[in-house]
């Protein structure tokens, strides 16, 4: 398959994903609405003798399950949608685990869209089931005008047109219908997910969690280099120093036991001794500037 019929299959694939967006979200809205009313109502009502708190929590569960039967759906019309993240009760009491939900903001948020996205819902369902049916109406009309009873009329005769020309009208307004389809359907479909993505999900939670994962997950960086440096310092002092101070002292020895007269020996003795001195405090400068103690107890800033 070309790129060409590619393009082409890929724009028919989305038309139809957006209707059918457009259509199924309506049969998801009508019930979703109507129980989150029909919930919330009783369940306010009836509050004060405690019964109501549980239908209100049974409405929040429903509006939950629409809403994720929402997020499915607007994921197969154009992709992923942010996460969303309820409040957890597993560390809770059987009782309040399950009136969790009340607490819950994104529980409401749930409850919010079933309510707010109806008209929009239903307006989508309308426009775009008005649009197919008026392409292909005003397109065919000259096919199945004929079978109607009695003298066509139709708004060419109020406006005048000559009758031989009503077909060719109609036949264009109907063209013109079918091309802004696309268009139209699309408009509906992201305005249902704008409402989705505003209500149905938390990307600011999201987020917030990511930037607390890699702020921990830099603590630990900084922890284990810390560590890591430490060692390396403790190392040397324990290895490398000890050794040379434990040489520098074989050296003195060897240089007390030379009889007085073999000065080659006492000088190249004292030279390593020297060397070994100055290896020292070299060793000694680096291992205090690996981990400095005020760098690792009060940070970057006071040790500058």
């Amino acid at each position: 398959m070309n790129e060409r019929a590619q393009r082409r299959r890929g724009w028919f694939d989305q038309l139809t994903a957006d209707i059918s967006y457009n259509f199924a979200g309506f049969f998801i809205g009508l019930p979703a609405f109507v129980l989150a009313i029909a919930l919330f109502s009783a369940g306010i009502s009836t509050a004060i003798i405690y019964i109501g708190v549980f239908i209100l929590v049974g409405g929040l569960y429903t509006a939950r399950f629409f809403a994720s039967a929402e997020r499915q759906l607007g994921e197969r019309n154009r992709g992923p949608l942010p996460p969303v993240y309820y409040k957890s009760g597993s560390n809770s009491s059987r009782l309040r685990a399950v009136l969790v939900p009340i607490t819950d903001l994104q529980s409401w948020k749930d409850l919010i869209h079933a309510v707010v996205s109806f008209p929009v819902r239903v307006a989508a369902f309308s426009i775009t089931l008005t649009w197919i049916a008026g392409a292909l109406g005003a397109m065919t009309q000259w096919m199945w005008m004929r079978f109607i009873p009695g003298p066509p009329s139709d708004i060419w005769d109020l406006l005048g047109v000559d009758p031989a020309l009503h077909w060719l009208f109609q036949f264009a307004t109907g063209l013109v219908l079918l091309l802004t389809l696309p268009a139209v359907a699309k408009g509906l479909a992201l305005l249902q997910r704008a409402l989705a993505v505003g209500l149905l999900t938390n990307e600011r939670r999201h987020l917030q969690e990511r930037t607390e994962y890699l702020t921990n997950s830099r603590s630990s960086v900084v922890a284990a280099e810390a560590g890591t440096l430490r060692r390396i310092e403790r190392d040397i002092h324990d290895g490398p120093q000890q050794r040379i101070v434990r040489m520098a002292m074989d050296l003195e020895s060897a240089k007390r036991r030379l009889q007085p007269g073999d000065s080659e020996t006492r000088e190249l003795i004292e030279g390593a001794i020297d060397q070994s001195r100055e290896a020292l405090a070299e060793l000694r400068s680096l291992s205090r500037g690996i981990a400095p103690p005020i760098l690792i107890e009060r940070g970057l800033p006071a040790a500058l």
